[in-house]
């Protein structure tokens, strides 16, 4: 992949350019208690020493709220789907399975040219005392919580579109796979890929965007506001993922916080 220009997706919250790929980390502070918050977006394959940025301004926080990801997530839920005796009987579920498995093999396809997986970089941290799961997926260790289920949630998403869209999409998907199992897959395809994905609103918006984000977000915020109610810290971290981040800084801005700052971090050179 070859790019002239810099690209922006997800509302400016993820970049690309010749250089490489990029989030953000903002601070916001309340405009009358001064209360801080550092809302870091992530990517969860990434270089190493760009875990290193996140963690070091998230460990200057009095309390941190994260989002659970762990290195065998996707493994988990393609094995979740397939104990179903009738998981591949038609396009839906089958469609499920790919995308999982897309992201488990690119996991696993980066890992070894050298990236890092948030999972595994951050696992210590979970068990930190001031760091709060602020998520509708479950904690390490925990069994998925049956009200809310990826796998279901994505499935009842993917009935909603048209069978062109869903074929596009295994199509997509498929390709990808198979230049992985031919071991011509690099960070460029995965940086195209990227590009692909949360530039078509009918691949990222309606697909994945509805399923994951706006119900988790309250969440978090539900568990936001009870942290400033009983423990009043004076800098809270968010860390969830990029796609995040719109929505989540609407619910912040909501509550009377303000941008102070905007640091753009690289997460993969080119």
């Amino acid at each position: 992949m070859v790019v002239k220009k810099a690209i922006s997706l997800l509302d400016g919250e993820h970049i690309v350019s010749q250089s490489g790929l990029y989030t953000f980390i903002h601070t916001y502070e309340h405009l009358s208690d001064k209360r801080r918050v550092i809302l870091c977006g992530m990517s969860h394959i990434g270089e190493k020493k760009y875990y290193t940025k996140v963690k070091n301004a998230l460990l200057e926080c009095d309390m941190v709220l994260y989002e659970p990801i762990f290195a065998d997530t996707v493994k988990h839920n393609i094995e979740s789907l397939k104990s179903d005796e009738n998981w591949a009987e038609n396009l839906n579920e089958f469609l499920v399975l790919t995308i999982s498995a897309y992201y488990l093999k690119s996991e696993r396809v980066l890992k070894r040219k050298g990236l890092a997986l948030e999972g595994y970089e951050f696992s210590k941290l979970y068990g930190l005392e001031n760091w709060i799961h602020a998520d509708l997926l479950p904690k390490l260790g925990e069994s998925e919580d049956l009200t809310y289920s990826i796998v279901d949630a994505l499935y009842r998403r993917i009935r909603r579109l048209s069978v062109k869209t869903r074929s596009e999409l295994l199509e997509f998907f498929c390709s990808s796979i198979l230049k992985m199992e031919s071991g011509k897959f690099g960070v460029r395809d995965f940086a195209r890929d990227l590009v692909e994905i949360d530039g078509r609103e009918d691949f990222f918006k309606t697909l994945i965007g509805a399923t994951f984000q706006k119900n988790r977000d309250r969440k978090c915020f539900e568990i936001f506001d009870y942290v400033v109610k009983e423990h009043s810290p004076s800098t809270i971290g968010i860390k969830f993922g990029m796609a995040h981040l719109p929505y989540q800084r609407t619910l912040l801005e909501r509550r009377g916080y303000r941008l102070v700052s905007s640091k753009k971090i690289c997460y993969i050179h080119f």
